[in-house]
């Protein structure tokens, strides 16, 4: 019997997709009724190990689409048994373009008119309200929508089809806060990466268990989140203070890794090497573009230094390894992306670069919108 999930994706949709892809394997990721939620035909998932999914809602049902009166009547109905007041949240999740105003007085609407049907049936509410059409996963968080009894209702639009979901799971937005911002040892100079877009960069992989190494270790971010994911760790870094650092803080997160100073670009490291997971420099820190001979200069000099380490490591690899790279990618615009010359040298070193499944390559760039510098994801096998 096909069990099938929908999952709320996060700011960066074409990320979040490939993550699923990676996780369940193209057959599984059923579309994506909208941009921002992928339907999954899965029977479990944990959505602490998976960094680019917001929420996720087991499938309800499916009804044309209704009067207000009529799908509040639908779900009132799958409303759960309980004595003590339930919060009621809804998220709707309407075609791109369109009006969100309009769409978030009719969803409040329709939760009042939920809410007077439970009470007709002596049942008692509380409605979580909306600022948009959808929920924040702080709002569900909060007020613990996935907790029974309370409940959250996703309505995901679909031509003229309604998907019914409801929120079995949401970030724990406290926890990545944590481990994020309660790392005892940080270094502002140092790209500080997102515990979630650690997570993402490993999911990448395709890794089921294993030894991951990060030879560009810095402060430890992959290593502590794929240690917390089960996996067995190993990194590295030139320099001894970054090693130092990133011991401080798994051991603040009483976790242990292999950890040792090494050039990645002249470095024998121990076998196994399972996958490679990493963030190399990034160069620079930018807060404004610089002039075209700049960028052309850090996008040579990241290639070097890239392509130096995949020749080092490549007699070191089994053939079909798994390595994700996130490397800079420079935006002298949202549309004019200066990648790092290593991109166009992959083949030539003896890897392949992976695909997904709808996601094009432009969509496997982390970046927070004004960001001079982001980073590309390169998703590779050893040939």
């Amino acid at each position: 019997m096909r069990v099938m999930k929908l999952f709320v994706l996060g700011r960066q949709s074409g990320l979040s997709l490939a993550e699923l892809v990676s996780l369940f394997g193209s057959s599984a990721v059923q579309g994506r009724p909208q941009p921002d939620v992928a339907l999954v035909d899965i029977k479990q998932a944990d959505i602490a190990r998976i960094g680019g999914s917001l929420k996720i809602a087991g499938w309800a049902r499916q009804l044309d689409a209704l009067p207000h009166s009529q799908l509040a009547q639908e779900l009132a109905a799958l409303l759960p048994e309980s004595d003590s007041k339930i919060n009621l949240g809804i998220s709707w999740y309407p075609p791109a373009g369109g009006q969100a105003d309009g769409k978030t007085r009719a969803v409040k609407a329709l939760a009042l008119e939920v809410k007077k049907q439970a009470k007709a049936k002596g049942r008692s509410l509380r409605v979580v309200p909306n600022q948009q059409p959808s929920l924040s996963t702080a709002q569900t968080w909060h007020n613990r929508l996935d907790k029974p009894p309370n409940v959250e209702f996703m309505i995901v639009e679909s031509g003229q089809q309604l998907i019914i979901g409801r929120v079995e799971q949401v970030q724990d937005i406290e926890a990545y806060a944590r481990r994020d911002q309660g790392r005892p040892a940080r270094d502002a100079k140092v790209g500080m990466l997102p515990p979630k877009l650690a997570q993402i960069i490993i999911n990448l992989a395709g890794l089921k268990t294993g030894r991951i190494l990060d030879p560009f270790v810095g402060t430890g971010v992959v290593l502590q989140e794929a240690a917390l994911m089960g996996y067995s760790v190993y990194g590295s870094d030139i320099e001894a203070r970054m090693v130092e650092y990133s011991r401080r803080n798994l051991l603040a997160l009483e976790l242990k890794a292999d950890l040792e100073t090494a050039d990645a670009t002249a470095h024998t490291w121990k076998p196994p090497i399972d996958s490679v997971v990493s963030e190399v420099y990034l160069g620079p820190p930018l807060t404004q573009i610089p002039g075209r001979d700049k960028l052309a200069k850090l996008a040579e000099d990241s290639g070097r230094l890239l392509s130096r380490f995949l020749t080092n490591i490549k007699p070191q690899l089994e053939p079909g390894t798994p390595l994700v790279l996130a490397v800079p990618a420079w935006f002298s615009s949202d549309e004019d992306i200066v990648h790092s010359t290593v991109v166009d040298q992959i083949e030539a070193l003896g890897y392949t670069r992976r695909s997904f499944k709808s996601v094009s390559n432009q969509e496997l760039i982390y970046r927070r919108p004004s960001q001079v510098v982001g980073r590309e994801l390169l998703v590779l096998n050893k040939q």
